[in-house]
Parts: C-alpha cells; sequence; structure tokens
C-alpha cells in the first residue's frame, strides 16, 4: 500500500506490503485505479513514457468507471469568484472536480486502506472491530493558498517515502504519521505527486470515535456496538 499504479512505470519500491484478503482488494481494485490517474492530475508529466502512461490510465478508467471522467468536470468561472483574490496564487486555472460522488467513494476506500496500513507501520497493531478511519482530502489548491491543516502538520513526525537502493520516489508518493499521546489514536498525512493530500484519523477506540463531531463520516470496521 499504495498499489503499484500510483507509481511511474509501475515501479514501486517494497515497504508497506501487507497481506490482504481477496474480497478487500477486490472492493478497492477500481478505487485504486481512480487514485492512480488523479495522483497523476498535477504537475503534467514530461517524459513520452510517463505521458504514455497517463493517457493509458484515461482509457482504463474511461472503460471501467463510467461517468467519473464526465463528474470531473467544472465551470472554471465560478471557481475563480469563489477564490476570489486567491486564484493569483495559483500556477494554473485548469481546475477538476474532486468532490463527485465517485471520486469522493474512492478516496473514502483507498484512504480507509492506506490509513489502516499507515497505522499498522506505525504502531504494529491491526485496526481492530469496532475501530475506523476518518479521511479528509486536500486539494494542490488548498496547498497554494495556505489551507493545508499547518497545526497538525506541524505535530506529525518526519516525513517518509518508499526507498529501494537508490530508488526513491517521495515526489510522487510520501506522509507522515504520530501517534497521539495517551489516546489509542493515530495521525497520517499522504500527499500524491503535486496533486492531492490525504488527512487519515485512525481510531482504535470505537467509542472514542463515535463521540467525534465529524462520527457519520468515520468509516467504520466492521458492525458498530
Amino acid at each position: 500500500m499504495p498499489s503499484r499504479v500510483i507509481f511511474d512505470g509501475k515501479q514501486r519500491p517494497k515497504g508497506m506490503e501487507f497481506a490482504s484478503c481477496g474480497a478487500c482488494q477486490q472492493i478497492t481494485r477500481k478505487a485504486e485505479l481512480i487514485i492512480g490517474l488523479l495522483s497523476r492530475i498535477y504537475p503534467d508529466p514530461t517524459l513520452s513514457m510517463h505521458k504514455d502512461e497517463i493517457r493509458e490510465l484515461f482509457r482504463s478508467v474511461s472503460r471501467n468507471v463510467p461517468g467519473l471522467l464526465q463528474e470531473m468536470y467544472v465551470d472554471q468561472l465560478p471557481v475563480l469568484v469563489s477564490l476570489g483574490a486567491d486564484a493569483f496564487k495559483l500556477p494554473s486555472w485548469d481546475f477538476l472536480d474532486f468532490g463527485g460522488p465517485i471520486i469522493s467513494h474512492a478516496i473514502d476506500l483507498f484512504g480507509f486502506k492506506l490509513g489502516a496500513a499507515l497505522h499498522f507501520e506505525l504502531t504494529g497493531r491491526i485496526v481492530p472491530a469496532g475501530g475506523g478511519v476518518w479521511v479528509n482530502q486536500y486539494s494542490n489548491a488548498d496547498a497554494h493558498i495556505g489551507e493545508l491543516p499547518d497545526e497538525i502538520l506541524n505535530l506529525l513526525g518526519p516525513g517518509y517515502t518508499l526507498r529501494m537502493g537508490r530508488q526513491n520516489v517521495e515526489k510522487q508518493f510520501r506522509y507522515q504519521s504520530a501517534q497521539v499521546q495517551d489516546i489509542d489514536m493515530t495521525v497520517h498525512f499522504a500527499v500524491f505527486r503535486e496533486a492531492f493530500a490525504l488527512l487519515l484519523v485512525v481510531y482504535t477506540d470505537g467509542e472514542l470515535a463515535s463521540r467525534e463531531p465529524w462520527k457519520d463520516d468515520i468509516i467504520f470496521v466492521g458492525p458498530r456496538s
């Protein structure tokens, strides 16, 4: 985790490889394809082989996830109006909608799986039944206009990525993690190229999660008591 489709040429270094059942793999298969495409939205690839890869991802998404590409379309003018002066802080005004139902569902599934993996990577423990993961996405526009959760990021540990020998994929995927003191909860921030980022809060205490104001947005493991 994350899967090979995220990385250029599917060249994924070893690390963060965890066993999961076939049903879990099948449930997240399309979500990982969608994330593979979204992660390449920015910056534009410069090598011809990487341009070919993103074209193939667009074709694959068009075949396997009907309606996704149409969902990503957004009228640019209302976005510019809502941004106001902040629009001039952005490197591009080519906006895409990451908030539609297909993408939101994919991000929730992928974020849940990634959060559980990062929690295990940090603590050596699985998320138990009754626990859950809260997933929140941030766009690259959020980063440019100062809307990232800096107070949380400053509390997280150093940044990590996957490495194997000289291969370093920091520009494609990197993450930070921390365990909350005195609470059995972990927090993670994962960045995918310069396209988007996910803030993941992992709860192992279902009762604590159920008391959160955003409890309805938490994806729980198994049935809730």
